[in-house]
């Protein structure tokens, strides 16, 4: 399983990331691959007060528990039409126009778990407070995850050509159920 020498390289919170993407996984290895950028936690509560979470696929927004934040809007664009017409007219991906489309709206917590080109536009700007980036695949994932990792943009992500919607899943439930129990704990204190 997990050993307590990988244990102790992580903050309460970045285990419980780690945990829930091994779990998910079952490979130990692949938590030794996630790379949290120092200021992930700051940029992560910058973004979830925009109360907007944005997903590349709708396999990532499925996944989402919805529970600790029902009154948030979660959007994933890449089933909508007209960006779909205009992403053929262009030649460019449906994902990286999805991106343009939630960028144009404002800042939120974006979800990259499948499309490299998701995180191309993204990265592209203007840059968002916070990114899940753990798109996967040998054709632009390892890349575009690399620039998110060298990028003043605060992050999770999964070094190499892994990732996937189930670990961008895992990781952000296992932020929004933190997040959810820090916020009960500190009213219960007041």
């Amino acid at each position: 399983m997990i050993n307590r020498k990988t244990r102790n390289r992580y903050s309460d919170l970045q285990w419980e990331v780690v945990k829930r993407v091994v779990h998910t996984t079952g490979d130990p290895r692949v938590g030794e691959s996630i790379v949290f950028s120092k200021d992930f936690y700051t940029g992560f509560r910058k973004a979830l007060a925009t109360s907007r979470i944005v997903t590349d696929v709708t396999m990532v927004l499925s996944g989402i528990s919805k529970v600790p934040f029902p009154d948030f809007s979660y959007e994933c664009y890449i089933r909508n039409s007209q960006i779909a017409t205009k992403a053929k007219e262009l030649g460019v991906s449906r994902s990286y126009l999805s991106m343009s489309e939630a960028l144009g709206k404002g800042d939120a917590l974006f979800i990259i778990g499948n499309a490299p080109t998701a995180l191309r536009r993204l990265l592209e700007g203007p840059l968002p407070s916070f990114i899940i980036g753990v798109p996967v695949g040998f054709v632009g994932a390892s890349e575009w995850k690399a620039k998110l990792m060298a990028s003043d943009v605060p992050y999770i992500s999964l070094s190499g050509s892994r990732g996937g919607s189930t670990i961008a899943v895992s990781i952000i439930n296992a932020l929004l159920k933190y997040e959810n129990s820090r916020q009960i704990a500190e009213k219960a204190t007041r």
